[in-house]
């Protein structure tokens, strides 16, 4: 192993009930760079970040850290290496506050069991100014939601807040979040023409995850669809309503210049006598006038 690899994954095998999640992996790190694993379900990407952060045991292989072979690896002792994995869904207590759930596996309890809670809410309070978080340690993680699809317009940075159902902007200097519009659905998915939003909805079924948020705390009813907001005003302008087989939205993209857009199967009638040209062939495609009682046509060389 080069001298300048900060951490290395060799190796590495892992099966579960004898299915083969990895076969003879291996991931190496070095300082300053970014890396991104890929690759299709069930491929083991996943597996091989949770050997790594000691999640999970290891069949074969080793896992080396900054020169040192990191033997009975678990999630405290990565942890003290400096090496954390950050999941797509974040496993909070939504009863308790936002001191107490960082505090869980980080906080050794002082002498007789005792809590030191101003301790604890120092140390809450250090580390949300560290990452710029505007939320209060006091504040129960069941009232929070998560931020999704932020988007860049008009000089503003943009967010949805999801599990509030609200289009919000961000003042980068405070960190202060100010919505602007409130919508009937778990919102996911934003793109922007001119003054006029178009925001993903989802109905959020009752058996997802996401249960314990704001928005399924409020008795109106969730939609899905796309809403249409003017963020001058927050007033919503216009809407696509699905009533029945969709339920989730994951993301909105605007077709500039398209007018009727629709949506084609796979086997579609229309797919088989569709055809494209490139660039180069179109700029040699000349248009002749029609004769009298023939249909217009093109020629091309």
């Amino acid at each position: 192993m080069a001298l300048d690899v900060l951490l290395s994954a060799a190796r590495i095998s892992k099966s579960f009930a004898g299915v083969h999640a990895l076969r003879n992996a291996t991931l190496e790190v070095r300082a300053g760079e970014v890396h991104a694993l890929i690759g299709e379900n069930g491929a083991g990407k996943s597996t091989l970040i949770k050997i790594i952060t000691g999640a999970v045991t290891l069949d074969e292989g080793s896992v080396v850290f900054n020169g040192e072979q990191v033997r009975d690896n678990s999630p405290s002792l990565s942890k003290s290496l400096g090496i954390a994995a950050i999941y797509q869904q974040p496993a909070l207590f939504p009863e308790l506050t936002v001191a107490e759930n960082i505090a869980i596996g980080n906080e050794r309890s002082g002498k007789f069991g005792v809590v030191d809670w101003r301790r604890r809410r120092q140390i809450a309070d250090e580390l949300l100014e560290r990452v710029g978080a505007n939320i209060s340690p006091d504040a129960v993680a069941g009232g929070l939601s998560m931020p999704h699809s932020p988007r860049w317009h008009h000089g503003r940075l943009w967010l949805l807040e999801s599990g509030r159902g609200s289009l919000a902007t961000v003042d980068l200097a405070s960190g202060k979040i100010e919505t602007v519009a409130r919508v009937p659905g778990f919102t996911r998915g934003l793109d922007f023409i001119g003054p006029l939003a178009f925001i993903g909805l989802s109905q959020l079924r009752e058996t997802n995850a996401f249960t314990d948020i704001p928005i399924t705390d409020d008795n109106s009813e969730r939609l899905s669809g796309v809403w249409v907001v003017n963020i001058d005003t927050g007033r919503t302008v216009a809407f696509l309503k699905f009533s029945r087989t969709v339920q989730e939205i994951f993301a909105v993209q605007t077709l500039r210049g398209a007018l009727f857009p629709g949506v084609v199967d796979e086997d579609d009638a229309l797919l088989k006598t569709t055809y494209v040209l490139p660039d180069a062939a179109l700029k040699e495609i000349r248009l002749t006038a029609a004769a009298p009682n023939a249909a217009a046509g093109a020629d091309a060389d």
